[in-house]
């Protein structure tokens, strides 16, 4: 059986290609595709070569979102020449389409019932929907086809790669780092879809840069927009900015003194390491509530500098102060892999 797994985001191709791994084991063939979205693709090549990439983002206009869209619809139905039986994606109204087309079920996974729009228009199609129990299960079902299932898992989407990652600290001496003496910073993505009439402090980034060159801390700054870059490069030159595909996130997140980002992964990620997660996110994320209260070092909806430093000055006392705890609980929680096995068993009638 062929399953075709299509990642939109960096977030999704590292599920993708984690999940592939897990199929392959069960004896599935697997088809990654990934969108050329900031920095997926060499993210992607970073853990696995046979990917397929197959259209780009839209930018911030409605219409040329839509024209990407399409175009991407096209390429991808050459590419796969019904060579799939399962799809599965998180809440992606492309891939959706063409499997509903083509009579092929959709299994959709989803942590962000909060992204309103990709989710009203794909998980409509999909016969199943695996999800975190720290969902409410309505407000998923309140999009989805009353047919379909809904089966859910007590951790949440990341467990799934970082029990498996390979934490290498030569990632820190290529930009000179040492442990608990940098932050990682990842700016808000302020064209996504999810983001349209938020807002968070407009000189936050550089209030939190301009207090941790004043503690001697090195700055890893990952933009998501080149005027991201382009403002903290002209102010700051011994700031370090990377792209994020070309380095392990996952490695930096553990060992920094803390993660603070205009989204939610790195900083979810981040706290179940063990390592401080600040999410400027405006908003309710339900997975977020729920890491929170496992206990895992996660603050959210933080968008002012005042409550940022005050949380920084905090850590720095004590930076390891939930590291044993981290470690212990990650292990107790699991991961979206065997109820998607499970998911496939159900259609296909096992």
């Amino acid at each position: 059986m062929n399953i075709w797994i299509d990642a939109l985001t960096p977030k999704q191709a590292l599920l993708a290609i984690f999940l592939a791994k897990h199929l392959e084991k069960c004896e599935y063939r697997t088809i990654v595709t990934v969108r050329d979205y900031d920095f997926t693709v060499p993210l992607a090549r970073r853990y696995r070569q046979d990917i397929i990439v197959v259209g780009s983002y839209g930018g911030r206009e409605v219409e040329s979102k839509l024209r990407a869209d399409i175009e991407r619809i096209k390429k991808l139905l050459e590419i796969l020449d019904l060579s799939f039986d399962i799809l599965i994606a998180y809440p992606n109204p492309s891939a959706a389409r063409i499997a509903f087309g083509l009579g092929k079920p959709y299994i959709a996974i989803t942590d962000s019932p909060h992204s309103e729009i990709p989710s009203r228009l794909a998980l409509p199609l999909a016969e199943a929907v695996i999800a975190s129990s720290c969902i409410p299960a309505k407000k998923i079902k309140s999009f989805m086809y009353a047919r379909s299932r809904l089966l859910q898992f007590r951790g949440v989407d990341e467990v799934l790669w970082l029990r498996e990652w390979s934490f290498n600290k030569q990632e820190l001496q290529r930009f000179e780092l040492r442990e608990r003496e940098y932050l990682v910073l990842r700016p808000e993505e302020k064209y996504a879809t999810y983001y349209a009439g938020k807002r968070i402090e407009k000189s936050i980034w550089l209030k939190i840069i301009q207090w941790a060159l004043r503690k001697d801390l090195k700055v890893i700054f990952i933009p998501r927009y080149e005027d991201q870059k382009r403002i903290v490069s002209q102010e700051y030159s011994n700031v370090i900015t990377v792209e994020a595909g070309g380095v392990d996130g996952p490695t930096l997140n553990r060992y920094a003194l803390a993660v603070i980002t205009g989204g939610a992964t790195m900083a979810r990620e981040a706290s179940l390491l063990g390592t401080v997660g600040v999410s400027m996110f405006p908003g309710y994320i339900d997975v977020n509530e729920c890491v929170k209260s496992w206990g895992f070092p996660l603050f959210t909806g933080v968008t002012k500098s005042r409550k940022v430093l005050e949380i920084l000055e905090k850590t720095l006392r004590d930076p390891d102060a939930y590291l044993n705890m981290a470690r212990q609980r990650l292990k107790e929680l699991e991961a979206p892999d065997k109820v998607v096995i499970k998911a496939i068993e159900i259609l296909r009638g096992k």
